[in-house]
């Protein structure tokens, strides 16, 4: 059973996506198997770097999830692979406008660097229950008549979307070497509509597939079902249990991971609080400070707020 929103921790999906996906190796995977064959030989994609900078303003931030990664043609050029992470359980109309901004915002930089421009190739990553209804390509937006299309901006982005993939595909068999990223798509793709049931089916894959040995890898997934779906952690410990997976190692650091959280949780809630009684806080502002887990970070807004007049050094505090 799928956990109320206000229940869970902020942007579980993107954070559990990012740590998936900001694993070197997991990403050489995943671009490798499903990235369009003739795309794919175009690559080197033993060859990936990831692009930390942040080409979006501090305030709007919270409404993007990127993640980018640079690689390389097999000519040696310069190539850059963009990922939005697009988790909403709907289609949202400004996924394009999203990926316009922040196209447009690297090449400003490449330009401000009186570089070339790079190559950006959008990524749609989804798994939302609805299907997926956005166009791939822009200009199929508009019903207008072909002499008119010619004026808008012709591009489109690839789509990988959980629904229509299916892990015992052909065409995907690469995935299953690496156990902890197929299994982390399973979650992905069934997050929303996951059952008890489905934890044990997922316990099963891990023993048939002889799973991976790392506790953090495990722990992170089942932190990550321990928040969207209602599972007290006596069901989760005699789930564990009956799979035969180490107890004794999991549950320790799968609380201490909780225990973590809720105090990143608490930290949070008394910023808001103390932000709103003071200045008065907005929707964007809020969803800020929900998108920060740094606890430095947050406990220097906190005493900002005692040693300055400006809503908006306490701000910048947490970026």
């Amino acid at each position: 059973m799928q956990k109320e929103n206000n229940k869970q921790p902020p942007n579980i999906h993107d954070s559990f996506f990012h740590e998936v996906f900001t694993n070197e190796q997991n990403m050489k995977d995943f671009l490798k198997e499903t990235l369009p064959e003739k795309i794919r030989s175009l690559f080197d994609l033993n060859k990936i770097k990831y692009d930390h900078n942040r080409y979006i303003q501090k305030h709007l931030r919270n409404k993007y999830s990127d993640l980018v990664v640079k690689t390389c043609l097999t000519d040696g050029k310069k190539a850059d692979v963009y990922f939005l992470f697009e988790h909403k359980s709907y289609n949202d109309p400004d996924t394009w406008l999203q990926i316009m901004h922040y196209q447009l915002l690297m090449w400003q930089k490449d330009k401000q660097n009186k570089q070339e421009l790079r190559i950006i190739i959008p990524y749609v990553f989804y798994h939302g229950t609805a299907r997926w209804k956005l166009p791939q390509n822009f200009s199929d937006q508009f019903s207008v008549p072909d002499e008119i299309k010619q004026f808008i901006p012709e591009y489109k982005y690839l789509l990988f979307d959980t629904s229509k993939w299916n892990k015992d595909d052909p065409k995907y068999q690469g995935l299953k070497k690496n156990i902890f990223l197929i299994t982390s798509l399973l979650l992905l793709k069934n997050i929303f509509t996951l059952e008890l049931s489905s934890i044990d089916k997922i316990f099963e894959l891990w023993r048939k597939m002889e799973y991976i040995k790392s506790v953090d890898l495990i722990v992170l997934e089942l932190y990550y079902v321990s928040n969207t779906i209602d599972l007290s952690m006596g069901d989760l410990e005699k789930r564990i249990e009956n799979a035969h997976l180490d107890k004794e190692k999991i549950m320790p650091t799968l609380a201490e991971r909780m225990k973590i959280t809720a105090k990143i949780e608490t930290k949070q809630s008394d910023l808001i609080r103390l932000l709103s009684l003071k200045y008065g806080l907005s929707e964007s502002e809020e969803q800020l400070i929900k998108s920060v887990t740094d606890t430095n970070k947050l406990d220097m807004a906190i005493e900002k707020i005692v040693t300055s007049d400006l809503k908006q050094d306490v701000m910048d505090a947490l970026t």
